[in-house]
């Protein structure tokens, strides 16, 4: 049987952050132009975000981080992504929710900021 060795990738977790702004209003205090860090592994960076983060925006965030992780792994800028954008499920002040957060990704190099 043969054994592979399994190197973790050492690129993103170290190098680059993802950042999520929040380009609406929500029941949790968000303001437009919040934002959410991630490092490369999908990690919340709770030092660098808003003291409270609504959980249903983290759920809208999942699959942007997943599908930037594997186009960055794969050797593809995640900023080329098509879509960069998602929304958590609540319907807006509007139409009598609590407030609908819209987050739009982007990838950064963690030394430049």
């Amino acid at each position: 049987m043969k054994t592979f060795s399994r190197k973790r990738p050492h690129c993103s977790a170290r190098r680059s952050f993802w950042r999520l702004s929040i380009r609406t209003d929500a029941n949790s205090q968000h303001k437009v132009g919040d934002k959410f860090y991630f490092d490369g592994a999908g990690n919340l960076l709770t030092k660098r975000c808003p003291e409270k983060v609504c959980i249903y925006a983290l759920n809208a965030a999942t699959s942007m981080i997943f599908a930037s992780n594997e186009l960055f792994y794969a050797g593809v800028d995640p900023n080329e992504m098509r879509f960069r954008r998602a929304a958590c499920f609540d319907v807006g002040v509007q139409c009598g929710g609590w407030g609908r957060i819209v987050l739009e990704l982007s990838v950064k190099d963690r030394k430049k900021g």
